[in-house]
């Protein structure tokens, strides 16, 4: 029987990609996080005053873009208003805002010489920030009534544990005329908790739903619609888009009832509906509904241990059984995010040897890969008054999704950038990343990527398309055209990979992953996405971009068995064109049974193994096991 630790598995990958080392691996979530301007100095021309208070902000020439950063969106989250929905905030004098203010508190793995040597923790809980970019207009030319312009909101990625809003939105938004929006909100345990006690002494049902990172998101949207009319946008003409983490949060606002009103257009980029149980993220492991290895009551008996007030688990039950909310409530927010952090690595690290072989990339010595992850711990809970008590699927079956137009898409390498991580996969050597068997590598991520296609794009698209008018549009994303850089052959390594066309979208500077500066095919690309972007945040279609001259985008249609996605590429990979290409979960497991390059019983039992390590969200136990059978018997 292989065992596989599907308690972190895919998405513990993603949980720590934000490092660099010198295998050219950049920080994934700060792909578009190039240096906005080195000395922005405050601008009289980029003078607004908005309901919530004055600011000003800054001219970047080099995008023709007006800049507003760190703009505080509500209190701070702290001491008190530590788990508790976030509260608005005003103020008088004007405020310069040239700097993105704090991240929210987050660890950040430490290497040394390239060897994972610890963690250490960043940013502040006084972090609810907003960043604003529009095109440079003098405060008597802000577009006012119809001339408003589109807004569009992005909501990063990093696994809601990691990640800020500092992009750099101002070409975005020089280029095609439209408002460009980012924020910060609450992450991992800070972001989202839920627990019994926390409910009890709660002062207002948002207060005791847990989800304090959503909350954070949907309070940002609220200061957009009260305030983004002073810097010339449209509050009626609202786009939500994000990438990976960020992408399952805007599946999580269609199903929010918090968030009516609040957006008009969706995009979701590499994310997947992904949200939890209450009894998941409360319970007892050994309760009879069994809670998750890292919920919210396995965190407070690992505290209590940690503490020195119980020997063991048995006995920290014992008083926790004693301590009433008042005191859990206490006992919690006296707490520091280090300690926190440290009783989720203390579960992970417990619990993963039930699934786990013996060599697991968590303890590798190779240059640049994977320490432990907390990344699993429940988030985006179904408490039914901040989300929706129902799986998003049902909720879209009962029709009781926001039904707005939407794009959905993946790229067609996700699971090379988690791959290239991983030491069962690549050799490193004199901090060269090389692929070590290239058929299994490229197995494993044909059709992990596949799973993700399957599970973030072509299946919500197909349940959306039954269930609203509005049109839903899905792309995938095949650019690969990376160089050979250090002697490193990096369009084999990472390819079409996880999140690469946000940096087409933010028009970054360097190749991905690279140091190279891009090239005019890239740049080509990058316009017509961004075109296509900026399309649908204005008409809710991206049609044919803004300039009505590229390749008709067509909805996607249950009905017809004509072309149902765009695939986005350069010349050099056949362009951008329309194509047939569906996937759904039970094709994708035939054709693993099918497949005539899996020859022997040892291949398909690898391809198993990693098929499992690399995609434990989009399949359930029961299939695993299933596959199992099929794949590891002669």
């Amino acid at each position: 029987m292989i065992k596989i630790n599907l308690e972190k598995g895919f998405f513990g990958i993603l949980a720590y990609l934000s490092f660099l080392s010198n295998i050219t691996v950049f920080l994934l979530f700060a792909l578009v996080s190039i240096a906005i301007n080195a000395q922005p100095v405050a601008d009289k021309a980029s003078y607004r005053s908005p309901p919530a208070g004055p600011v000003i902000g800054y001219t970047d020439i080099t995008s023709n873009s007006h800049a507003w950063l760190g703009i505080p969106y509500a209190q701070p989250p702290i001491a008190g208003l530590r788990w508790k929905a976030p509260r608005p905030i005003m103020w008088q004098e004007e405020k310069q805002t040239l700097d993105t203010g704090s991240v929210c508190t987050q660890s950040k793995p430490l290497f040394e010489r390239n060897v994972y040597v610890g963690m250490t923790y960043t940013g502040s809980e006084d972090c609810l920030f907003l960043n604003i970019w529009s095109p440079s207009f003098e405060p008597d030319e802000v577009p006012t009534d119809d001339k408003r312009l589109p807004v569009m909101v992005w909501i990063h990625g990093g696994g809601d544990i990691r990640g800020s809003g500092d992009i750099s939105g101002g070409k975005l938004a020089g280029s095609q005329d439209v408002i460009v929006v980012s924020m910060n909100y609450r992450l991992g345990p800070f972001g989202w908790l839920s627990h019994p006690a926390l409910r009890d002494k709660a002062a207002s049902l948002e207060d005791a739903s847990g989800n304090y990172g959503t909350l954070d998101i949907i309070q940002s949207l609220q200061w957009v619609q009260d305030n983004i009319s002073a810097f010339g946008g449209d509050p009626n003409r609202v786009t939500i888009f994000g990438v990976s983490a960020g992408g399952w949060n805007v599946f999580s606002l269609l199903v929010s009832p918090k968030a009516k009103g609040l957006f008009h257009r969706a995009i979701v980029q590499s994310g997947v509906p992904r949200m939890a149980s209450r009894i998941k993220a409360e319970h007892f492991m050994d309760d009879v509904e069994a809670g998750h290895p890292q919920s919210s009551g396995e965190l407070l008996l690992q505290l209590l241990q940690d503490d020195a007030l119980a020997a063991d688990r048995q006995a920290a039950k014992k008083q926790l059984h004693k301590m009433n909310a008042n005191v859990i409530v206490a006992y919690l927010r006296g707490k520091t995010y280090a300690q926190l952090e440290q009783a989720y690595d203390t579960l992970a690290q417990k619990h993963s040897r039930t699934y786990l072989p013996k060599e697991d990339v968590y303890n590798s010595k190779l240059a640049g890969f994977i320490p432990k992850s907390n990344h699993s711990v429940p988030k985006l809970f179904n408490d039914g008054v901040v989300i929706s008590k129902d799986s998003f699927e049902t909720s879209v079956l009962r029709k009781r999704h926001k039904p707005v137009p939407i794009i959905l898409g993946t790229t067609r390498d996700e699971s090379k950038l988690f791959q290239a991580l991983d030491p069962s996969f690549v050799s490193v050597v004199d901090g060269k990343v090389s692929v070590k068997d290239t058929q299994r590598y490229e197995l494993a991520n044909e059709y992990v990527s596949k799973l993700w296609k399957a599970a973030g794009a072509d299946e919500p698209a197909l349940a959306l398309s039954d269930h609203q008018k509005a049109s839903v549009f899905v792309y995938r994303f095949d650019w690969d055209d990376l160089p050979f850089d250090n002697g490193q052959n990096l369009q084999q390594l990472y390819g079409a990979s996880h999140a690469m066309e946000s940096h087409f979208l933010f028009g970054v500077d360097m190749l991905p992953r690279t140091n190279i500066p891009v090239t005019r095919e890239f740049e080509d690309l990058s316009d017509q996405i961004m075109s296509y972007w900026s399309e649908f945040a204005y008409h809710g279609d991206p049609g044919k971009g803004r300039d009505g001259k590229l390749p008709l985008w067509k909805s996607w249609n249950n009905k017809s068995t004509s072309a149902k996605m765009i695939v986005l590429d350069a010349p050099k990979g056949g362009g951008i064109r329309m194509s047939t290409d569906f996937v759904n979960k039970q094709k994708i497991l035939d054709q693993i049974a099918r497949d005539p390059r899996v020859r022997t019983v040892a291949v398909r039992c690898q391809l198993y193994q990693d098929i499992l390590h690399h995609s434990h969200t989009f399949l359930t136990l029961g299939e695993y096991k299933a596959l199992e059978k099929g794949l590891c018997t002669p």
